[in-house]
């Protein structure tokens, strides 16, 4: 029998999520590879800003707790990439929920970027806020692995989209980016990590960004593909209604 503490996310950790339901770690994956390649440079409009993040960053965070590196760090930092557009918004504590390899899976998820115009509907990107790595059983990386497993097997029943999902989990001054995606339509899940990025560099905090913005990328054109398989489906259903 299912134990009722694995029911809720942030009880999960990474070993637990390879030994109970075997999702294999996959070293240097293309997928992660490949969002970790930084092409360009940011924008020349925001690099003062993020400069001044960054320093504020490494004499403050210390000392701040999580709503205080929220609001005071992620917030603005985020508020430069504009995670929203048609058919896609960024959501804050909104609730998920999904049955994973027969276990039953909830929690209140942090901040996800999903289609849909008032509540999440296919989610593409998760974000995890911890002050500190651990914080009793609770694991950053574990908790937003459960999460984006859930997610991806939802997408897969609800919506038809089975490509990866994408996310990163901070504590405190530190990033690190993930990828989860199931192989070929099989039982089969794999997930990577990117190294770690950490936002008191200057430049460090530029990649971060530039990764970000890699992923409001990829974001942008599945959320295109959603909208006009939401769209088809709603009209197909108008269809049947009017005969």
């Amino acid at each position: 029998m299912q134990s009722k503490s694995l029911k809720i996310f942030r009880n999960w950790t990474e070993a637990r999520i390879q030994n109970d339901l075997g999702i294999e770690y996959i070293d240097d994956a293309p997928l992660i590879k490949s969002l970790s390649i930084i092409k360009g440079t940011v924008p020349e409009k925001y690099i003062e800003f993020l400069n001044t993040l960054s320093v504020v960053l490494r004499s403050k965070h210390p000392k701040w707790n999580e709503q205080e590196l929220a609001v005071r760090f992620i917030g603005p930092l985020l508020s430069t990439l504009q995670f929203e557009g048609k058919g896609y918004n960024f959501y804050l504590e909104r609730d998920l929920k999904g049955n994973f390899k027969d276990y039953e899976l909830e929690g209140v998820v942090d901040g996800m970027v999903a289609s849909g115009i008032d509540d999440p509907e296919v989610p593409y990107f998760f974000i995890h806020e911890y002050k500190r790595f651990k914080m009793g059983d609770s694991e950053p990386q574990g908790q937003v692995l459960i999460e984006m497993l859930v997610a991806l097997s939802n997408n897969m029943k609800d919506s038809e989209d089975s490509e990866p999902i994408y996310g990163c989990y901070i504590y405190g001054s530190i990033w690190k980016f993930v990828v989860v995606w199931q192989e070929d339509n099989s039982d089969n899940f794999y997930y990577a990590v990117s190294k770690t990025y950490d936002a008191t560099e200057i430049d460090k905090l530029h990649e971060i960004w530039l990764i970000l913005n890699n992923i409001k990328g990829i974001i942008e054109i599945r959320a295109a593909k959603q909208w006009e398989r939401t769209k088809a489906l709603r009209e197909k259903e108008r269809r049947k209604e009017s005969k």
